[in-house]
């Protein structure tokens, strides 16, 4: 029996999703949902619904993420778009108060919500770090790719923070536009990784 729990136990550890939740340590993100300026597109409810669960999700970062209903008080305003290339989201360094959504490109509700958290991350690490890019894989002895950390690797870029679209004039003014085709919306250990390590030096770039 007492093999059985011990089993159980190991069972439970690795289906633990890692966290290092400390607000003390990485602060409070605010994110508000809107319609695009002109009023043409808007959240459906039950888009909304599907993206909620993303604030605890988030929190396994570090930063304590929340809802607000004020979009002065947001740090980052996450609108509803319409055709962005092909791409679900994007956030571009010029306007690090927003993300730009396109739901309806998203395929089924898990997508959508991780299109939204991977820009609303990169919104983050802008604002608090000055960089905005990914936790990605290369191979060895090879160049780290461009918006990559050059630490911090997911291996098969399955992560939140992997590549979406990287684009070849990346620069100062960082813009990308997210398609991912992986649903998982949950951040991976070397999400939480990067984060730690742009806290750590008070920088994400070297």
């Amino acid at each position: 029996m007492r093999y059985l729990l011990a089993a159980a136990a190991l069972f439970a550890m690795a289906c633990t999703a890692p966290t290092q939740f400390s607000p003390s340590r990485f602060g409070r993100w605010r994110v508000a949902f809107a319609g695009s300026t002109d009023g043409v597109y808007a959240w459906r409810a039950d888009q909304l619904d599907a993206v909620r669960p993303m604030f605890t999700e988030l929190d396994a970062l570090g930063p304590d993420f929340v809802e607000t209903d004020s979009l002065a008080e947001a740090d980052v305003i996450a609108r509803a778009a319409g055709d962005l290339g092909g791409a679900c989201g994007a956030f571009d360094a010029r306007d690090p108060g927003l993300v730009r959504i396109d739901a309806a490109c998203a395929q089924g509700y898990l997508a959508l919500r991780r299109a939204v958290a991977h820009e609303v991350v990169h919104a983050y690490t802008w604002q608090r770090w000055g960089w905005a890019g990914h936790a990605c894989d290369w191979p060895i002895g090879a160049a780290v790719p461009a918006t990559c950390h050059p630490t911090i690797r997911c291996p098969g870029e399955g992560c939140l923070m992997s590549r979406g679209l990287a684009r070849a004039d990346d620069g100062p003014n960082f813009s990308e536009a997210y398609t991912g085709d992986v649903a998982d919306p949950t951040p991976a250990q070397p999400d939480l990784d990067l984060v730690a390590a742009c806290q750590a030096a008070s920088r994400c770039a070297p």
